[in-house]
């Protein structure tokens, strides 16, 4: 949670501790809201403002990238050296998109405007670190959005416009994630009724996620490969 007055004191001993754990990889958030033309101030939740009125045109100054650059400048800069001092391995960076809100939803209907978020963050991870983001998460747990109505359909098309933007726009190296749900026995079902509505994302999808928050039947492993397949 930032801000915190004492991560200084256990900074050291977490990234010895993540490096003794093998921990590799790392995911930063970037939340809708983070496209507004409202100061930020910390890691809550603003409502989106959209950056202007054509998806394709990027107006820089209409986003708040502070929740990536302070992820990044306080804590994920200097991981990313000393894993890689320490192990020789490169920190895998994946950059999740979080739409929990109750506000307007300019990038649920809205596949260029999905789009264009994607790129800006993209873009601005690349300008600041010289580097890019390894891959990013479309979206975090469509199945627990107060307020939103994510769908297969409104999944598949945010995602194969996020693929066609990055592509366009020189970002094709980073990968695309797929939607992590809260209850993993149902991520099968949602990605073959994504797959139904835009078959793209067959190909555009590189990797498909689930959190473990409730038990697990095996059974929907082989049933999640299938459909991946």
């Amino acid at each position: 949670q930032y801000p915190s007055t004492t991560f200084a004191n256990y900074k050291a001993d977490l990234m010895d501790a993540m490096v003794d754990l093998g921990i590799n990889a790392l995911r930063l958030e970037a939340n809708a809201g983070d496209e507004r033309n409202t100061a930020w101030v910390d890691d809550s939740t603003g409502t989106t403002v959209n950056d202007d009125g054509s998806p394709t045109t990027l107006n820089a100054s209409g986003f708040l990238y502070n929740r990536v650059t302070t992820a990044m400048d306080s804590f994920g800069t200097d991981y990313r050296a000393k894993l890689l001092t320490e192990t020789g391995q490169t920190l895998y960076l994946t950059l999740a998109f979080v739409d929990f809100r109750s506000f307007n939803s300019l990038h649920e209907n809205s596949p260029a405007e999905l789009a264009e978020f994607m790129f800006a963050f993209c873009k601005k991870f690349r300008d600041t670190c010289g580097y890019d983001i390894d891959a990013i998460q479309l979206i975090l747990e469509p199945d627990n959005q107060a307020g939103s109505s994510w769908t297969a359909q409104t999944l598949s098309d945010g995602i194969v416009a996020v693929r066609s933007r990055l592509d366009a726009e020189g970002y094709s190296g980073v990968k695309i994630t797929g939607f992590s749900n809260t209850n993993p026995n149902t991520v099968a079902t949602w990605y073959a009724d994504a797959k139904t509505q835009n078959a793209s994302i067959s190909t555009d999808v590189d990797y498909v996620a689930y959190n473990r928050y409730v038990g697990f039947d095996p059974s929907n492993i082989t049933t999640l490969k299938n459909s991946v397949d």
